[in-house]
């Protein structure tokens, strides 16, 4: 069941992120960019002799999404940010447990996930502030 977020970043016990954290969706993200998949994984798929396809997939399936935040300035952008970087579970790694919407189950997939290198594109800068372009963000599943 929808409860009003795409993506919560689960907090850490005992530290200064320790509650949970929700991506704002009003006025952050680009609507229409969130997209999320609840992959199957093969194992050792191959075709045979008469070109039937013989699929073995393992039971652990993998929840990714991606979406864009809306150009912002650098302010802005770093109090969402550094809210995701104090819940790094492995700072190294960028590694997170979080809480997605999957549309395809109508529900939500508590997993960790895996932020890849995001790229930050500076659209202009004026006064000291910079505005960034929209900025595309993945979380993938282990």
């Amino acid at each position: 069941m929808f409860s009003g977020y795409l993506v919560k970043i689960k907090g850490i016990a005992g530290t200064s992120a320790s509650s949970d954290y929700t991506i704002p969706m009003s006025g952050v993200m680009v609507y229409g960019s969130y997209k999320a998949t609840y992959s199957t994984l093969d194992g050792d798929s191959k075709r045979n002799g008469t070109g039937r396809l013989k699929r073995k997939t393992f039971k652990h399936r993998v929840a990714h999404c991606t979406f864009s935040f809306l150009p912002m300035t650098n302010t802005a952008l770093w109090d969402i940010w550094s809210q995701v970087k104090a819940r790094y579970i492995k700072k190294r790694q960028k590694k997170v447990r979080a809480s997605i919407w999957v549309p395809e189950l109508n529900d939500y997939v508590e997993d960790y996930f895996y932020v890849p290198d995001i790229e930050f594109n500076i659209q202009k800068i004026e006064n000291n502030v910079i505005k960034y372009t929209q900025t595309d963000v993945e979380f993938i599943g282990y």
